[in-house]
């Protein structure tokens, strides 16, 4: 296992839930304050595009499959929005690009 604890943890029950709810989880670094968010994919047309437009990202200890830049500007654009203008949401959108 690639992230092991007590770096990172990762909730079961968070895990059922997300899956029971079409949701997300996240897999949070408790030394660095960073975090994965994994999303359940759903049946909505724009998640169903998205996850199309998918690449591989070798993260050094694994390979995995995120989102487009251009994607996760507009799900964090989305979020900022649906969450009544998270700030938070806003500056994360403009930080995709800085990495």
């Amino acid at each position: 296992m690639h992230f092991q604890p007590p770096q990172y943890y990762l909730s079961e029950s968070a895990i059922v839930d997300a899956i029971r709810h079409n949701s997300m989880c996240n897999l949070p670094d408790t030394t660095r304050g960073d975090k994965i968010d994994f999303w359940i994919l759903t049946d909505n047309p724009f998640d169903q595009s998205r996850f199309s437009r998918k690449y591989k990202e070798d993260l050094s200890v694994m390979i995995m499959a995120v989102s487009s830049p251009e994607d996760t500007i507009s799900m964090k654009s989305r979020w900022a929005i649906l969450s009544g203008g998270s700030e938070k949401q806003f500056i994360d959108a403009l930080r995709v690009y800085e990495v």
